[in-house]
């Protein structure tokens, strides 16, 4: 169980309904925590990763027909991956919503 200082995020609401969920290897930030939950637009996959000093606070890209926004967050960075830009948009809002990051 994490005490207090452990803590980076705290969830206010669910996003959605989780499917997967692991602990995985990011290259070039050792390791973090990869989930796939559902939402009304779709699936979302969420990655929780370790920030690196330098890095940029936000970036939102087309990859090979995916979008991508990867935004800084508590000591690290979530990168949120969708189908549309409209299921990324909501994505990114509901974690702005319902997430508090400490």
């Amino acid at each position: 169980r994490p005490t207090p200082e452990m803590r980076e995020a705290m969830m206010q609401a669910p996003l959605g309904d989780v499917r997967y969920i692991q602990h995985c290897p990011i290259p070039g930030h050792g390791m973090g925590w990869h989930i796939v939950y559902d939402t009304p637009q779709g699936a979302i996959t969420l990655l929780l990763v370790n920030g690196k000093p330098g890095e940029p606070d936000t970036q939102t890209l087309d990859v090979q027909g995916r979008m991508i926004r990867v935004q800084r967050a508590g000591q690290g960075y979530y990168a949120l991956i969708s189908h549309s830009r409209a299921g990324l948009d909501a994505a990114h809002r509901d974690l702005q919503t319902k997430v508090r990051w400490l």
